[in-house]
């Protein structure tokens, strides 16, 4: 095994063959670096703040009371904040008023004579009123093209 010596001519084409990069880093002049990266984000945050104060057009970061008054609140009802008990009672009521609508047969419109009817029932309705040659198309469209001919499928 070679003795590693960082100056070893020897050493250091050895560990070029074996594609590592034999020099080390340079201590002295990574000052100057990290210098200049905090500088450039000093620069990149007053740029940024600078462009924030000049479209400021509601002054929120010069005068936040006088931003909230010029905002408009929407027309009533307007929308409400929910917590955990009002979403699950209106969830509540929209699955109430759904069934109602599904599974309850009245009118929707008795001026112009439209009505609703319980889905099961109107399912029933439709079925009794198709024709044997309705049924039969039905039957032929929702059986595979090759069903019947003992083929595999």
């Amino acid at each position: 095994m070679l003795e590693h010596h960082p100056d070893d001519p020897e050493v250091l084409s050895e560990i070029e063959k074996l594609g590592y990069d034999p020099r080390d880093v340079k201590f002295e002049g990574m000052w100057k670096h990290a210098v200049a990266l905090f500088i450039g984000c000093g620069v990149c945050a007053a740029i940024g703040l600078a462009t924030m104060w000049m479209f400021d057009r509601q002054q929120v970061w010069t005068h936040p009371e006088e931003a909230v008054r010029m905002t408009e609140l929407p027309k009533q009802p307007y929308p409400l904040l929910q917590g955990n008990i009002t979403a699950k009672t209106d969830i509540e009521d929209l699955r109430h008023e759904e069934r109602i609508k599904t599974e309850t047969a009245g009118w929707v419109d008795k001026k112009d004579g439209v009505a609703r009817v319980p889905v099961a029932v109107a399912e029933r309705l439709f079925y009794t009123q198709m024709t044997l040659e309705q049924r039969a198309k039905a039957r032929a469209q929702a059986q595979p093209a090759n069903a019947g001919q003992g083929g595999t499928p």
